[in-house]
């Protein structure tokens, strides 16, 4: 029997992780912040080991390889970026909402945030 191949085993594809942007460095992320991270994580079945957390002062995708399926960005709005809702690019389904800090005591927000990560997750 001959083929092309030199090795026969078959190759998965292993999921990516979720990515997480802070524009806070995680040092610089109060103990109420971390836990309300850890409650978003776990509404959507992750939990901060399951994700990758990058620190991006300013949210830049093109900085990102490769590319994650999914992305959660907390930080300041960006220009032409809807936050709270689920923007979907080639590859990547987004979602920005505001920094931690910010959202901590905002109940509509958490809310709209909730409604966003349901349809990304299809939950």
């Amino acid at each position: 029997m001959h083929s092309d191949y030199t090795y026969h085993e078959e190759l998965y594809l292993m999921p990516d992780k979720t990515t997480v942007i802070l524009s806070q460095s995680w040092s610089s992320i109060a103990e109420p912040e971390r836990l309300l991270l850890e409650k978003i994580l776990g509404a959507v079945r992750l939990s901060l080991d399951a994700v990758r957390v990058l620190h991006q002062p300013a949210f830049d995708m093109s900085a990102l390889s490769p590319l994650p399926s999914k992305l959660m960005y907390f930080g300041p709005a960006v220009n032409g970026l809807a936050q709270y809702e689920v923007i979907q690019t080639d590859q990547s389904s987004v979602v920005m909402a505001g920094g931690l800090s910010e959202l901590q005591p905002d109940a509509a927000a958490k809310k709209k945030l909730w409604e966003s990560l349901r349809k990304m997750y299809g939950i």
